[in-house]
């Protein structure tokens, strides 16, 4: 009967210890507003506020192979962001967005609507930084924006 009591206590404990563990909490490196561009960096985690909602948005990637600044290109190549957006309901959704030659049009800015549970959301991109250089040290950066849409 003890050998039994000693084991229900430790499945009791390893149980509460099981359904106690909370998801990992992610690191906020910035916060910001909805409707206002910010700069981002790859991993960088920005909080977006306002009085109704936060959500999470996280450069995954940035790839830019747009001709480099001081050269004579026949193309001038694209830049590819990838993010994600994601909400304390553990909703999530990535998407890419692109600067450059696209589909025939070169483009200086990229939106695309993003779904959230039943919230829709405009992000949209309008640089990266820096433009390609031969030896540049500088972090890639991506400068965006974030919109409810209603």
């Amino acid at each position: 009967m003890k050998s039994f009591t000693k084991l229900l206590a430790g499945i009791s404990c390893l149980s509460i210890s099981f359904f106690s563990c909370e998801k990992e909490s992610v690191k906020i490196d910035k916060e910001n507003s909805f409707n206002v561009q910010f700069k981002s960096t790859i991993d960088e985690s920005v909080v977006l506020k306002n009085d109704q909602e936060n959500i999470l948005i996280q450069v995954k990637n940035i790839n830019d192979k747009r001709c480099s600044g001081h050269l004579d290109c026949s193309d001038p190549g694209v830049a590819t962001v990838r993010f994600k957006l994601s909400n304390r309901k553990n909703a999530e959704a990535e998407s890419l967005l692109f600067l450059g030659a696209i589909e025939g049009q070169h483009k200086l800015k990229d939106s695309v609507n993003v779904r959230l549970d039943n919230s829709w959301y405009t992000v949209t991109l309008h640089k990266v930084n820096p433009h390609p250089m031969a030896d540049s040290t500088e972090v890639q950066t991506a400068e965006m924006c974030v919109k409810r849409k209603l």
